[in-house]
């Protein structure tokens, strides 16, 4: 759900929110189409010309239409949480090993000074993703 706009690629910065659009925006569809009874309660009230039977119908269609909405939107927002979390874990494993290596390599470097074999390598396992 990319939007075709240019995203910083610094790591670890945060996508810019719109108002709109974009990967996160600030108001949703759903929230727009749930508008849409309280426009039609004020036209009706300032003389707009709309029956009872299309008022019913529009508000029907807007009921069917930001449900849809709601639920995909709600649908999009817990797998982005979920990718957040399997991306959290790997960054802390990431850094996890990377200070193992790191000990492992100045334990290497003092077995081998010291003319002894080097120390086998033992990297943690990789944390279980988050269940759904």
């Amino acid at each position: 759900m990319t939007d075709g706009a240019q995203t910083n690629a610094t790591a670890g910065a945060d996508v810019q929110s719109r108002v709109l659009t974009g990967r996160m925006p600030d108001i949703t569809a759903a929230q727009l189409i749930g508008i849409v009874g309280a426009v039609i309660a004020v036209a009706v009230s300032f003389g707009v010309n709309i029956a009872k039977e299309q008022q019913e119908a529009i508000l029907a269609l807007a009921a069917a239409v930001g449900a849809i909405l709601f639920a995909t939107d709600a649908h999009v927002r817990a797998n982005r949480a979920h990718a957040e979390a399997a991306k959290h874990l790997a960054d802390r494993h990431m850094e996890t090993v990377k200070h193992v290596t790191n000990q492992h390599l100045e334990a290497t470097k003092a077995a081998v000074a010291a003319g002894q074999p080097a120390p086998a390598l033992v990297l943690p396992a990789p944390p279980m993703p988050p269940q759904r």
